[in-house]
């Protein structure tokens, strides 16, 4: 369970940040995992960092990243031109490996690796890579789970699911009820099945799964407060950020993550963390949040 909890805040994360926030989450997991193998560089004065955002001794690795808030295809091909061409002549004797480190979750795109490509075909002996998550996410379930804590945030256990009690979630609740509701919504019952409607990730469905334990619970609270109308309530409130997520063209993963930080969810307190997400997965069950299958 920890694992997933990882993987998915990871993802978080890494959603959350770009520019130089992005490049400082790149620099404190490499820090932790290579220690003094690994070199954090930072601009100084007019010169900059001179196209080097972090240098891996031993690999002889440099390392450029690329966060943008929406990634598109000329700047991201620009940025590769500008930085390997401008890492040349500063660093060129000290490196074997050029590495892109970007934010695109789902991989690289062709176009990005197909540059990257040329350039090594015609700057050989030296080879040209990008890092995605998934290298940023090997590397941080490599490090020691205090390590991971203090990169990504507590990790929400079994044991935190498992001990969930009333307050829990009545808590979520009234975060929730601070903010304004939203006008008054049909409330329609869906099949569980939605969760290979909506294409989630395995992580993202054993975190539901995992809330799933508790949804009686969240029943429990819902019908035994004072407001008898806070159930329905909720449900249309965050009906209507999950209509407003879906118009956006989000993943059902993204959807998912941008809901649960609506619902609260912190970074320093994962029994809070647990309590949002069971929140959240009775919505998910009982709710028309997130699209139902299709007969």
């Amino acid at each position: 369970m920890e694992q997933v909890a990882a993987r998915t805040q990871l993802r978080s994360e890494i959603r959350q940040r770009d520019g130089m926030a992005f490049q400082s989450l790149f620099a404190d997991i490499m820090v932790r995992r290579y220690r003094d193998d690994f070199s954090r560089v930072a601009p100084w004065g007019r010169d900059g960092d001179r196209k080097n955002d972090g240098y891996l001794r031993s690999a002889r690795q440099l390392f450029q990243c690329y966060a943008p808030k929406e990634l598109a295809q000329q700047p991201m091909l620009a940025k590769i031109d500008t930085d390997f061409k401008g890492a040349l002549p500063h660093w060129e004797a000290h490196f074997d490996e050029w590495v892109l480190v970007h934010n695109e979750l789902e991989g690289t795109p062709a176009w990005a690796e197909q540059r990257l490509r040329d350039f090594e075909e015609i700057h050989r002996p030296l080879r040209l890579s990008a890092w995605g998550f998934d290298h940023l996410k090997d590397r941080l379930l490599a490090l020691s789970r205090t390590d991971v804590v203090e990169i990504v945030g507590q990790l929400a256990t079994d044991e935190d699911f498992a001990s969930l009690e009333f307050n829990d979630i009545l808590s979520v609740l009234k975060h929730v009820a601070a903010t304004e509701p939203a006008e008054d919504l049909p409330v329609i019952p869906v099949p569980s099945a939605k969760l290979e409607a909506n294409l989630l990730s395995e992580d993202v469905k054993h975190l539901i799964r995992s809330g799933l334990r508790k949804a009686q619970l969240v029943r429990e609270t819902i019908n035994r407060h004072y407001d008898p109308e806070l159930g329905d309530r909720t449900a249309a409130w965050f009906r209507r950020q999950y209509q407003e997520l879906r118009s956006r063209g989000l993943s059902g993963d993204e959807i998912f993550d941008d809901l649960k930080l609506k619902a609260g969810f912190p970074r320093s307190d994962s029994r809070r963390q647990a309590a949002s997400i069971a929140l959240l997965t009775h919505l998910f069950e009982s709710c028309d949040i997130f699209e139902a299958p299709r007969p």
